[in-house]
């Protein structure tokens, strides 16, 4: 596909438009999707998921075998195994305050913590951590709710909400929507 509209970024937490979305959608991944005739949402870089609680808990189990694209913010250059520590920070990112993402609304008034994590997290996400986002272990988080929300797992399945390593983040700050790295078929050349 050719597209003519400019693309100033493919950092997923600041997709502002339709052309963006398209090409970030091919680089990132995110927990959930649609399945092909876009009616029914499946797992997508999570192998299941379980809803307890009465509808507040959601539960992940992360594929195991899922590679982040090789990119020079890795040690070796070489991409590394998914974890669930890549999707709490990814998810926390999108909960924060700082200026280049633009998805909070996503979380606002949804997630436990995410009000608070937001406004502490203006300038750095240092020293911060979302309550209601946890790893319980290496392929496995949990998400809490403020209530339930039938349609979280639809907002799970937002293309903005795409998966990305801290590494990325810490090599290239703010210049990260021109060095996209994620975990679908593609990356930027």
């Amino acid at each position: 596909m050719l597209y003519s509209d400019k693309v100033n970024s493919l950092f997923p937490l600041a997709i502002e438009t339709v052309y963006q979305q398209r090409l970030s959608n091919q680089i990132f991944e995110t927990l959930l999707k649609f399945n092909n005739d876009g009616n029914q949402i499946i797992p997508s870089l999570c192998e299941s998921y379980k809803i307890e609680n009465e509808g507040k808990t959601y539960t992940f189990k992360i594929r195991k075998n899922v590679y982040f694209q090789d990119n020079p913010c890795f040690a070796n250059g070489k991409g590394r195994l998914l974890t669930a520590e890549d999707v709490k920070f990814s998810l926390e990112f999108a909960c924060s305050g700082l200026p280049e993402n633009k998805v909070f609304h996503l979380f606002e008034k949804i997630i436990d913590g995410a009000e608070e994590f937001q406004k502490n997290t203006k300038k750095t996400l240092a020293q911060y951590a979302v309550s209601g986002i946890k790893v319980i272990d290496k392929h496995t988080i949990s998400i809490n709710l403020k209530s339930s929300f039938g349609d979280f797992e639809k907002v799970l399945t937002h293309s903005s909400l795409g998966i990305f390593p801290k590494e990325a983040y810490q090599k290239y700050g703010t210049s990260i929507e021109k060095n996209p790295v994620g975990t679908g078929a593609f990356q930027l050349k």
